[in-house]
């Protein structure tokens, strides 16, 4: 048994087919580096309104909830009248 190696074997491939199997390809890399681009942007802006809009807001309606419970367990109105006394004498 032996082999006959010519050293050329004819292949299907042509170079529009080749020319458009590249072209396919890189316009799928560009679509996926753009795709990634775009949704690291839009997790960048999520987290950007998250931080510096949504944030602040929630720990002001925190602060006002513990100052209302705040005023509410104190007695307030005698510690104002003693204050009261104390800066009319």
């Amino acid at each position: 048994m032996g082999f006959d190696l010519t050293g050329y074997e004819k292949d299907n491939i042509k170079i529009n087919s080749f020319a458009v199997s590249s072209f396919l390809a890189i316009l799928s890399l560009i679509i996926i580096v753009v795709g990634i681009y775009f949704y690291l942007f839009m997790i960048g802006e999520k987290y950007t309104q998250q931080m510096y809009l949504e944030g602040g807001i929630e720990k002001t309606d925190k602060y006002k909830e513990n100052q209302e419970q705040f005023l509410k367990s104190h007695n307030l109105k005698r510690g104002m009248q003693k204050a009261l006394d104390y800066y009319n004498d």
